[in-house]
């Protein structure tokens, strides 16, 4: 951070295990790095094993006014550095005058979602007081069965700018509870989303991380973002045919890990070198009862879907490449702050450990080595597929901020 630059911007991640003094550290790095005028907004990651109360309570008195938002996650990227597991909570600070924002929660947006949506929106443009928005980020529970993807549309239409961003994550295993930020409030099945305005430019590019295989089928049924038939047979049956099970009870690692629905979507003219025709999505919950797949955005009745397999070489190349194309569409300018929101089965459940450090490190050699950076681990991302937001899973969307 230089003090000419007029968007300015840093980062910090603590691996300490003690939550108040990790919340410690994180504010007073943020407070030294802006001095006596404070960021604009701040966004906060941590890993659930942290007491999140106590850690967002400290990095809250320590940062005085600046509006915080965030969620929890299964892991974190910084600048050189790549962890998933426990103890971990970063903080990135974004300010300068060249940069506004706002800063929104809902509380139980699976209710209501799409007016939430708007509602969160307004909030959000009146808040940025006349500047121009630029993209958008947005977080939320993805345990409560919410359309994110509407919701994100939905806030979307209200600024008119670019969205981005992912569901809050929890440690790699059964599905149990994830947190979202905003003040002093530690919330769960909420929804968060700051907006960014001002004279910067903002950039996204994505990249899936799945190959197709030649099994396809047509979506004959749907019930809002319930999935409830494929080639007018169950979809339950037919997900768990595909994998060789018998027809599956409960959603397990073995399922969501292995196996995705790539969604042919028409295709726009390409937003990254890494993206492919495919939206690939994964289910969140079983609809048991009716045989359907619990989706986090709905499926149009009569497209066709081919079912993906993870692929470590489509993760890696993908990722490098998208980082190539965004610094290509940002030459002539600084690149101040890189964030990530990687799909978390792309990582460890996929890469392992050091191919995973690997992945992050080719990118950020490719894109921008001396820029701040902080990635979370995201439980469902959302990118634009052309000029909407859309959910995906099992992808890598990228955000970078220059001036």
């Amino acid at each position: 951070m230089t003090t000419e630059s007029r968007l300015l911007a840093r980062a910090v991640v603590s691996r300490d295990k003690l939550s108040r003094a990790a919340g410690g550290t994180l504010a007073r790095e943020i407070r030294a790095a802006f001095g006596a005028e404070p960021p604009a907004v701040a966004l906060m990651y941590a890993t659930v094993d942290h007491d999140q109360e106590a850690l967002l309570g400290v990095v809250r008195e320590g940062l005085g006014s600046t509006p915080i938002i965030g969620c929890s996650t299964s892991g974190l990227m910084g600048r050189g550095s790549f962890h998933e597991g426990n103890y971990a909570a970063g903080i990135v600070g974004l300010g300068g005058p060249a940069l506004r924002a706002a800063a929104a929660m809902v509380e139980d947006f699976a209710r209501d979602t799409i007016a939430r949506g708007h509602a969160v929106g307004r909030e959000l443009r009146e808040g940025l007081q006349g500047a121009s928005p630029r993209v958008v980020i947005v977080h939320g529970d993805p345990l409560g069965g919410a359309d994110f993807e509407s919701f994100t549309r939905a806030v979307q239409a209200e600024l008119g700018c670019p969205a981005v961003g992912g569901g809050a994550g929890q440690p790699w295993g059964v599905f149990a509870q994830t947190y979202q930020y905003m003040g002093d409030r530690v919330r769960s099945g909420a929804a968060v989303a700051v907006a960014l305005g001002g004279e910067f430019a903002a950039e996204i590019a994505t990249s899936t991380g799945t190959e197709p295989t030649t099994s396809t089928a047509t979506v004959t049924r749907t019930d809002g973002n319930v999935l409830l038939e494929l080639d007018g047979r169950s979809a339950l049956a037919v997900y768990s045919e595909f994998q060789g099970r018998e027809v599956l009870r409960e959603l397990d690692n073995e399922a969501t890990a292995k196996v995705a629905l790539g969604v042919e979507f028409e295709a726009p003219r390409a937003e990254s070198d890494a993206l492919t025709p495919y939206v690939v999505r994964s289910p969140f919950a079983l609809d048991t009862q009716r045989g359907g797949l619990v989706m986090a955005a709905p499926l149009p009745e009569g497209i066709r879907i081919v079912f993906h397999l993870r692929s470590i070489r489509a993760a890696i190349d993908g990722a490098e490449q998208a980082a190539h194309a965004l610094r290509r569409r940002l030459q002539g300018r600084e690149i101040r702050l890189v964030m990530g929101f990687e799909c978390s089965a792309r990582t460890v459940p996929l890469l392992g450990k050091q191919e995973a450090a690997r992945e992050q490190a080719l990118v950020q050699q490719a894109l921008a080595p001396d820029a701040e950076w902080l990635g979370m681990l995201a439980w469902g991302e959302v990118a634009p597929y052309g000029p909407h937001a859309t959910y995906y899973n099992f992808t890598y969307p990228m955000l970078a901020l220059a001036e």
